[in-house]
């Protein structure tokens, strides 16, 4: 996956993902240094976050309902950056598990 984000044109982070990255880091023996390193990659060129928008909001809602009636629920976080990629009409790169529930989501 590493050689696959190295090549790409932009990669996009969803504000939720570093939100459960910057958890981690907390729970970590080096907050600061791991930090640091974050905040590098997120200047790097082409590295974008995306944040939750109305339109996210409401294909998350589109998700949610559509998960809970096939009795496949996921993670909230995971909806929203299922939702996230979804709106962008973005390749999710994951070894995720609960993404390949969310249907027509392109993962990878």
């Amino acid at each position: 996956m590493l050689d696959r984000l190295e090549v790409a044109e932009a990669i996009y982070v969803p504000s939720i993902a570093l939100g459960e990255i910057r958890s981690g880091f907390l729970k970590g023996r080096r907050p600061k240094e791991n930090e640091t390193r974050l905040a590098w990659f997120l200047s790097q060129e082409g590295v974008r976050t995306l944040n939750v928008d109305a339109a996210v909001s409401h294909r998350y809602a589109e998700i949610h309902r559509a998960l809970y009636a096939r009795g496949k629920p996921i993670p909230t976080n995971d909806l929203w950056i299922a939702a996230i990629a979804f709106e962008n009409s973005l390749v999710l790169y994951t070894r995720d598990a609960h993404f390949s529930q969310v249907p027509g989501l392109a993962c990878l």
